[in-house]
């Protein structure tokens, strides 16, 4: 396994390889910064998707659109629900290919610690935790600023409102973990992949600590 992690790395690193990850619905694709000549290619494609134009493809990805509404038939004059599957999938297997040509490239989500935006004027009863013992080992355990700190304790207070101690206890045992991942160096597949969650699972902590968490959209750069 090792050998093989290694010339995969070095396929990488050489551009003789591309990563792709798993075609989700929410995943956000643009067109490629480094455009190819699209004459070869573009009789390649319409070879294998019945004469569809290339350029014509890929102008839908400018804006950035999601998966889910490339596929979307009804947004392109599919009605028709033996039509609708059948699109569906014709448009899934474009974009594998348009990624595998590196016509389109995927933009991930990459997140920030920050202190929230706001000119709320925070509590001091908040810092308050000297009573709570499982609290502070659970913020000790992470380096946080001040104003993150009091944001993230008045987060927690609010779960301890509308749920269960236990949960609100895990789920900010879940945000102090990805703590080292929200640096901007980090986008959610990748977290997925080294803390072996699932994309729900974070974007749960995502949501619910959103007030210290900046998410930023770029391609991946290997």
């Amino acid at each position: 396994l090792f050998q093989v992690l290694t010339v995969v790395r070095h396929l990488l690193l050489w551009a003789r390889a591309i990563v792709i990850y798993p075609l989700c619905s929410s995943n956000v694709y643009t067109s490629a910064t480094s455009p190819k000549p699209l004459s070869r290619l573009s009789e390649q494609f319409s070879e294998i998707f019945e004469n569809a134009h290339l350029p014509t493809i890929l102008a839908q990805f400018s804006p950035p659109c999601t998966l889910e509404e490339f596929t979307n038939a009804s947004m392109h004059s599919f009605s028709e629900q033996t039509k609708t599957h059948y699109f569906q999938q014709l448009r899934i297997r474009m974009v594998a290919r348009l990624l595998r040509d590196e016509l389109i490239m995927q933009l991930h989500t990459f997140l920030y610690l920050m202190p929230p935006f706001s000119h709320e004027i925070i509590n001091e009863s908040t810092m308050d935790i000297d009573q709570d013992d499982h609290l502070n080992r659970l913020l000790s355990s992470v380096m946080l600023t001040t104003e993150v700190k009091a944001s993230v304790i008045q987060v927690y207070k609010t779960m301890l409102k509308r749920h269960p101690q236990q949960c609100a206890e895990d789920l900010l045992d879940l945000f102090l973990k990805l703590v080292p991942y929200l640096r901007g160096e980090h986008h959610v597949e990748d977290i997925m992949y080294r803390m072996n969650l699932e994309r729900s699972s974070i974007m749960r902590v995502l949501d619910t600590f959103a007030c210290v968490i900046a998410p930023f959209m770029r391609p991946e750069y290997v």
